[in-house]
């Protein structure tokens, strides 16, 4: 229900959560939702999910930071989580290698029912850490995303448009890198 979140504290999450829960209740008993835990789904510590049946947890896990210890990384994040049904709602960009180890691990893991790679198509940064799809953004893209971290050199209105339109043709999938 929010993506990443990062409260100042979790007790503050979580009374937001039951309070949203309890109101989107009153109009959709149906929907599953999933709830993710503090500083940036990362945190379930003191977690606990909101008085409803219907609810999941979802984590995200990139182990750039925790490359050779994924394994103990994954339990550290997931182990306060309790009985509660698991979603990893992102992971990927990474090696081949790393992928198919944290695919496997993820696949392991007590009270999953699944998970979503990210992202599956983006912009090539060449970071090493690959997305499947890879989007070569062409150099009036890149003039747009200078300027923007960069303000100087505005581009026209004209230089815009032709950038965001180049982009648009550049990211579709059979103008892509597959990786």
């Amino acid at each position: 229900m929010l993506n990443e979140p990062d409260f100042p504290s979790t007790p503050l999450l979580l009374l937001f959560y039951e309070r949203l829960v309890r109101e989107l209740r009153k109009v959709d008993p149906y929907h599953l939702f999933m709830v993710e835990g503090n500083k940036y789904a990362h945190d379930f510590r003191n977690f606990r999910l909101p008085a409803d049946s219907n609810t999941i947890c979802s984590f995200h896990y990139y182990p750039w930071f925790a490359e050779n210890n994924k394994a103990k990384n994954l339990r550290n994040i997931t182990a306060d989580m309790g009985d509660a049904p698991i979603w990893c709602g992102e992971w990927g960009e990474d090696t081949p290698a790393n992928l198919e180890e944290i695919k496997g691990l993820l696949t392991a893991l007590p009270n999953n029912c699944g998970n979503a790679f990210w992202t599956w198509k983006r912009v090539d940064e060449n970071t090493g850490h690959m997305p499947l799809c890879s989007v070569k953004a062409p150099e009036s893209w890149n003039r747009i995303m200078h300027w923007m971290s960069v303000p100087f050199g505005k581009p026209t209105k004209k230089e815009t448009e032709k950038g965001m339109m180049e982009f648009l043709e550049a990211m579709k999938f059979e103008n892509c890198l597959i990786k």
